[in-house]
């Protein structure tokens, strides 16, 4: 906020400056300025990183005295020892909420990720949902067809293992989609803007996308090896990328068929899609949201549906 309104009362222009100000959380901050996105930041994560020595960068100064985050605990948590065989909901991992939920369960004798299970869940609102319903779910994204369907096996194993069979509302699916009249139209549409994405909007290390300390050295290795081999900038061709399944692009009927399939085989029931993609036209991805609404959601609508006794 401090950044727009010195650009609105002209203080940027006064020392000649032409800045452009961007509005983000603070992991995507990070990334960016990893990435050379941008050249500044504005952001409590990305300047704790630089304290811990995670990031190389400079402090030029520090707005704040003191940290406006609040540790939140359902009513029956009396005690620090009784979030012991608990989850915390965090942003996600590397972030601000990451670190000092962290510090403080070390702080007080528990071990992260042994004591406590810490969850990814996104912001403040999704992360208070969380609190209140006492679920989680398994979103994979970004990641072929096959690997994602694998993850979302062993989070039904764990539930398993937990003592229940998962919902399907507790498995999600994100993916993006472009709807054209023809599969011919849509990919001609789309396929410059994917791989504009792929090969200028991933840039994040896979080093920081897996900080150390939420989980063990070969489990990090592993991670690191499959995302590294399965990104979509390593892809040439768009047979390569469809036929993987990175993101399900046709006429109304052929996304259908596929979305149709991909949640039979999985068992997700909330879809995430993702409509938009690296530099598309404005034009392009509402032509795409209009095709979807119209001709493929109503035909979904009746796929995995839990019932009343599993919601209950």
């Amino acid at each position: 906020m401090p950044f727009f309104i010195a650009k609105q009362n002209g203080y940027f222009a006064q020392e000649q400056m032409d800045v452009e100000v961007i509005a983000g959380r603070g992991i995507l901050c990070t990334m960016g300025l990893i990435a050379g996105s941008f050249q500044f930041t504005y952001s409590p994560s990305t300047f704790d990183a630089l304290v811990a020595g995670d990031l190389k960068g400079k402090v030029i100064y520090v707005a704040e005295k003191f940290l406006l985050h609040r540790f939140i605990v359902s009513p029956q948590i009396k005690r620090f020892e009784d979030l012991k065989g608990k989850k915390i909901a965090i942003s996600a991992f590397g972030t601000l909420t990451d670190m000092l939920t962290r510090e403080i369960l070390i702080e007080r004798g528990l071990k992260p990720m042994q004591d406590v299970m810490l969850l990814q869940t996104g912001g403040v609102a999704v992360r208070l949902a969380a609190l209140l319903s006492n679920n989680y779910m398994v979103l994979p994204t970004l990641a072929p067809f096959e690997l994602r369907r694998q993850a979302a096996e062993y989070f039904s194993s764990c539930c398993e293992k937990a003592g229940y069979t998962v919902r399907h509302s507790q498995i999600g699916w994100g993916i993006g989609i472009y709807v054209g009249e023809t599969d011919e139209e849509a990919r001609r549409e789309y396929e410059p803007h994917y791989w504009y994405y792929a090969r200028n909007l991933l840039k994040t290390t896979p080093q920081y996308a897996l900080p150390p300390g939420h989980t063990s050295l070969s489990s990090v290795m592993g991670m690191m090896e499959r995302r590294l081999k399965s990104r979509p900038g390593n892809l040439s061709t768009w047979d390569e990328v469809d036929k993987a399944g990175y993101v399900v692009v046709g006429s109304p009927e052929t996304v259908r068929q596929r979305l149709e399939e991909y949640a039979k085989r999985v068992g997700f029931g909330l879809l995430i899609a993702n409509f938009s993609v690296g530099n598309a036209p404005r034009e392009y991805t509402e032509k795409s949201m209009k095709f979807f609404a119209e001709k493929v959601m109503p035909k979904l609508r009746g796929i995995n549906i839990d019932s009343a006794a599993a919601n209950a």
